[in-house]
């Protein structure tokens, strides 16, 4: 929480935002960041996903820090969009790979009644509890909360799939291996602009 806090701050600070400001564009008549930097509360989900759009960032860089970019089988690309709301992008998933409850729910210690209530759009999860889910389907949280992989003002989402194949593989990669694959790129640069 201590990082997420942080990186709230900077980027209320690099948008010329107080905290009082961000909460009133989060609908609070407060800042929320006091009680988030002394841990008294975390940002809902909905918050999160307001202060994505506020940011122009995507909710994994603002929970991690870092860009994910996972994709998921041509095939469901078709099934889900962006405009679908998590309940929907969650059954849709989850029924493409045939995940029940009771699995999420004996691997990740999160109640069966509760993945249920997710399900049918009567309960949001909470952060820490989108985090886990995220974890352990091995997808971002944009594309529980989005629909999508990535935001595409951060990536290029017109990639073919040769492109998602090699960064698939490449951050399978120990660093050596990434490293290896930097000095093969910057050669091959060199080569092109003799």
């Amino acid at each position: 929480m201590d990082d997420l806090y942080k990186r709230i701050t900077q980027l209320t600070f690099q948008h010329n935002l107080n905290g009082k400001e961000l909460g009133k564009l989060l609908g609070l008549r407060k800042s929320p960041l006091t009680d988030w930097k002394n841990k008294k509360s975390s940002p809902t989900l909905e918050q999160i996903i307001l202060m994505c759009k506020i940011f122009s960032v995507s909710s994994d860089y603002l929970l991690f820090g870092k860009e994910t970019f996972l994709s998921f089988e041509e095939s469901n690309a078709e099934e889900i969009t962006p405009k679908m709301r998590f309940n929907q992008i969650l059954n849709n998933y989850m029924s493409s790979r045939n995940i029940s409850n009771y699995k999420i729910s004996k691997d990740t210690g999160i109640s069966d009644s509760l993945i249920s209530y997710w399900r049918s759009g009567k309960r949001k999860p909470t952060l820490d509890n989108l985090i886990t889910l995220s974890d352990y389907l091995g997808v971002s949280i944009d594309f529980l909360v989005k629909g999508t992989n990535s935001p595409s003002s951060l990536l290029d989402t017109n990639l073919t799939s040769d492109e998602i194949e090699f960064l698939q593989n490449y951050k399978k990669l120990d660093s050596r291996g990434r490293h290896r694959v930097h000095t093969i790129i910057y050669e091959e640069l060199d080569r092109m602009e003799e």
